[in-house]
């Protein structure tokens, strides 16, 4: 446990490994977020699967998190393609790589930022689509004045998380600590 701004946040640790599953397959009851790690080396695994449907089962949140972003000889953007391909274009990167992935670019909240790979705006403008579908009034808004402000998108954006409309892709570094503020925010 730990408290970020003023918020007590409970992080509970489970091993990925298959021969692990029935230590690991209990905590989802104890959780109202999912955070599956993918490493960015080694790509989609088995067991990765199998957590993102056990957690969509049990009606969780879903986040995934690419780590080792910086490690050598990895396509971010190919794993971010596979990621959508195995669990539906729902998952959006809520930041990008950037800096020769020295850092993160935040799509959500700061469109104009540099990126890796992708585009940043494009990112952006795919996350609002995606959130704005959840309520009618604010999808009418955005049509009609092409952007809403992020205060808008707030309430929108939690109920699209809850009910797994919005899958958000983070990128992050443990080593380096690129992308970890902006996980916690």
């Amino acid at each position: 446990s730990f408290d970020f701004q003023e918020i007590k946040i409970h992080l509970l640790d489970t091993p990925g490994y298959p021969d692990f599953l029935g230590h690991a397959l209990p905590a989802l009851a104890a959780v109202e977020t999912a955070a599956i790690v993918i490493n960015a080396q080694n790509g989609l695994e088995m067991m990765t699967g199998r957590f993102v449907q056990w957690a969509a089962k049990r009606g969780l949140d879903r986040l995934i998190i690419v780590n080792k972003i910086d490690a050598e000889n990895v396509d971010l953007e190919a794993l971010l393609e596979r990621i959508q391909q195995a669990f539906g274009r729902e998952c959006l990167p809520l930041n990008l790589p950037a800096g020769k992935a020295s850092k993160v670019s935040d799509c959500f909240f700061a469109p104009s930022g540099e990126s890796d790979f992708s585009s940043v705006e494009d990112a952006h403008r795919k996350l609002v689509d995606q959130v704005v579908e959840i309520d009618e009034k604010l999808m009418e808004r955005y049509l009609e004045k092409g952007e809403v402000t992020p205060e808008e998108l707030h309430e929108p954006l939690e109920r699209a998380l809850r009910e797994g409309h919005l899958i958000p892709v983070v990128f992050t570094s443990a080593k380096t600590g690129a992308g970890i503020g902006e996980l916690l925010e």
